[in-house]
């Protein structure tokens, strides 16, 4: 008398709306399945599907001026680092009407500091940002700080950011 058991791996994974699942029996070959799992391990990759060169427009709240816009700017993106045009925004006098953009990307977190100055390229304050772009790289959010003193900002305001892609 012959004894058979079956081993029966069970396993889903789900990124976004989309679920993916498979049901494995021992007989199956083992190299099928890990090439499966190193396929769908792969697609997992946080990066960005669409590099962030094109134009967007930036939103951030500050501590004194309130939730403030930027003209739209253009982004390009080389490898893991990006830069901006100058973008103008609108502030009470005193500060800085313009703004440029210069960070990083690794996955789909993002670094970058807004560098404002009058005229461009003179630098009057920066600011830190951080974030994360979505899959698509059509919007990116996160947290600013101030790490010195500037024009409009004091040392240590913090608040939120986002930015849209603009389609044109």
């Amino acid at each position: 008398m012959r004894v058979e058991h079956t081993l029966t791996v069970v396993w889903s994974f789900q990124k976004g709306n989309a679920t993916l699942s498979a049901v494995c029996g021992e007989r199956e070959s083992m190299q099928r399945l890990f090439i499966l799992l190193l396929a769908v391990l792969s697609s997992c990759s946080q990066n960005p599907s669409t590099p962030l060169t094109g134009s967007w427009q930036f939103t951030a709240t500050l501590p004194v001026q309130g939730t403030v816009t930027l003209s739209p700017g253009q982004i390009t993106q080389t490898g893991g680092t990006f830069t901006s045009t100058p973008m103008a925004f609108p502030g009470p006098p005193g500060c800085a009407t313009t703004a440029t953009v210069e960070g990083t990307i690794t996955g789909n977190q993002v670094t970058f500091q807004f560098l404002e100055g009058d005229p461009h390229p003179t630098i009057v304050q920066t600011l830190d940002f951080s974030g994360t772009a979505n899959l698509n790289a059509s919007s990116m959010s996160g947290t600013f700080t101030t790490p010195s003193s500037g024009s409009c900002a004091a040392q240590g305001d913090s608040g939120p950011w986002s930015a849209v892609r603009v389609v044109r």
